[in-house]
């Protein structure tokens, strides 16, 4: 990562003062976006590909940064929006025959698995999903949802109202993490051999703190609740 560092100082330095511009602090902050580019080298399934990967990984929050400019949810944010701003951090470059394939992996990092993902995709899908499979996502959830309840103490862990990155409480939201660990789905597993042998310990442990929540709730009996919804 040094060396990467090295060789890309200046795009470094405008991606992170973009950041920092916007106040983000927290949840999808600089150091998110630094985590994932880490790793996205690391899992990078083909060497002349890696520092790839790790400058899609440092822009992969560009639609956040849109959504903060215009005060509207990143869901609206165009890809093509998108597009242009990793275009111009990338002219700071000389990544010019790469920028294309660059561009897409932040374009489609948060989709769905999808078979024809480009090995660059692949790399950056798994490393959000590992980084957000991180025990510090019980925190950076709260911050990131701040508006939600913890729980639903009625529900507890099955709670499965709204739906994927919708959830209404944190603790469901938490709880759509575990599928990142699930080597079996198609759809959010992670795919590469690296993220494979890192994702089952930390949904391991993600897990275990979810459970844990509820064991405390019952020791102090509040499992069942004994208040009912009307």
């Amino acid at each position: 990562m040094k060396d990467l560092l090295n060789k890309y100082c200046k795009f470094f330095d405008i991606v992170r003062t973009e950041h920092e511009k916007r106040g983000m602090a927290s949840g999808h902050d600089f150091d998110h976006a630094v985590s994932v580019a880490n790793l996205a080298a690391i899992f990078c399934e083909s060497l002349e590909l890696k520092e790839f990967a790790w400058v899609a990984g440092l822009c992969h929050n560009a639609d956040r940064i849109i959504a903060i400019d215009r005060q509207t949810p990143r869901r609206d944010i165009a890809k093509e929006d998108v597009a242009v701003l990793v275009r111009e951090w990338l002219k700071s470059t000389d990544l010019l025959l790469s920028v294309p394939r660059i561009v897409e992996a932040v374009q489609e990092h948060g989709e769905p698995n999808n078979p024809n993902d480009d090995k660059i995709i692949v790399a950056l899908k798994d490393a959000d999903r590992v980084v957000n499979a991180r025990l510090d996502v019980v925190i950076r959830s709260g911050q990131f949802r701040s508006n939600l309840p913890v729980f639903d103490p009625i529900l507890l862990l099955n709670d499965t109202r709204g739906k994927y990155n919708s959830r209404l409480t944190i603790v469901a939201d938490l709880m759509d993490c575990l599928d990142w660990g699930n080597l079996e789905d198609a759809r959010f597993g992670v795919r590469t051999a690296g993220a494979k042998k890192m994702i089952v310990e930390r949904v391991a442990l993600l897990k275990q703190f979810l459970e844990m929540i509820v064991e405390q709730r019952r020791e102090e009996g509040l499992v069942p609740y004994p208040i009912l919804s009307e």
